[in-house]
């Protein structure tokens, strides 16, 4: 998960006085933006209306620029010293590699060990005579471990992670395959989310990969919902069709599911 920066000392900041309370709400939501998806605090003009709950988001994002939180550039906004206070993309990539190479390290050496135990335990079933007059069996190596993956390293959270996947018969084949497992704790360390996300897969007969388990979790943690609880247009499964939904607006994002399998966002009026 990304976390982003704040003084303590933020709610007295002269900026954030001028800017008043819903304009700061809408700095506030773009930091949080900018650190989840690591823009180095370019905010687009396309994400304004989506950023908070605000209805008037051009004239507070106006209000920002003119209080020198926010910078006008090409293509939308820039949080102003965003990156002196926060880690540029590059430093969180650096970072997630360095977690990934320890887990791709673990997971070998737990192969290793895995691979010892099975000789072993072939060769003493193997040196065991036999108590019949049967020809002598001829030992076998025991073969690589078929998959890689990290080892748990006293995290909860990561050694929850991979149960799931072993009781959903999810083999992580590789160190960038489990690069993408355990980044998906970059999104919600909450092991309740995780679980329900792969009810939800094993209920609507999915076989959950990265990008499934990641449009589910963004998803959830955007809207505050869990998953299972929205139906394809946005609304709650258990929600009235005749019911206005609660964040209806000019512009919603649904997900979106192509003949590959494949679940992207889209945008609907």
């Amino acid at each position: 998960m990304a976390w982003i920066k704040i003084d303590d000392q933020f709610r007295n900041h002269p900026k954030v006085l001028a800017a008043g309370p819903l304009a700061s709400w809408l700095y506030v939501c773009s930091l949080t933006f900018a650190g989840q998806y690591l823009t180095d605090g370019h905010i687009p003009s396309t994400m304004l209306g989506m950023l908070a709950a605000v209805d008037n988001a051009q004239e507070l994002a106006d209000r920002l620029v003119d209080v020198g939180l926010w910078e006008e550039v090409e293509g939308g906004y820039q949080i102003h010293d965003f990156t002196e206070y926060n880690p540029t993309r590059e430093e969180v990539r650096g970072v997630r590699a360095a977690r990934a190479e320890a887990g791709r390290r673990g997971g070998l050496n737990s192969a290793a060990s895995k691979r010892q135990a099975n000789a072993t335990a072939n060769e003493q079933q193997n040196s065991t005579p036999s108590p019949s007059p049967s020809p002598s069996p001829i030992p076998i190596p025991a073969a690589a471990a078929p998959e890689l993956r990290p080892e748990p390293n006293a995290d909860p959270v990561v050694a929850q992670l991979f149960g799931l996947l072993d009781k959903a018969a999810v083999i992580v084949n590789g160190a960038m395959q489990a690069e993408a497992w355990t980044d998906l704790l970059d999104i919600t360390r909450d092991k309740t989310l995780l679980s329900e996300t792969f009810v939800e897969a094993a209920r609507t007969g999915k076989h959950p990969s990265p990008n499934w388990c990641r449009s589910v979790l963004e998803r959830c943690i955007r809207d505050n919902t869990r998953p299972g609880k929205w139906n394809g247009d946005g609304r709650a499964r258990d929600e009235p069709a005749g019911k206005p939904y609660a964040r209806d607006g000019p512009l919603r994002m649904i997900l979106v599911e192509d003949s590959q399998g494949n679940i992207t966002e889209e945008t609907v009026g």
